[in-house]
């Protein structure tokens, strides 16, 4: 079976995920998927990190 091709070359693709808690220990689903990717042949372009407002 052949594989298919979803992206044009020079696509992009947006990935949004968050880390959280799971049984007191950090679950960093951003860096599993990074990793995905680039196993997939997808080159990180940018990682960019959201705080909330402490406000």
């Amino acid at each position: 079976m052949r594989p298919r091709r979803y992206l044009k070359p020079g696509s992009y693709v947006v990935v949004t995920a968050r880390p959280w808690r799971q049984h007191a220990e950090l679950v960093d689903l951003p860096s599993v998927l990074t990793r995905c990717a680039a196993t997939a042949g997808l080159v990180p372009v940018d990682r960019a990190v959201a705080l909330p407002d402490s406000n």
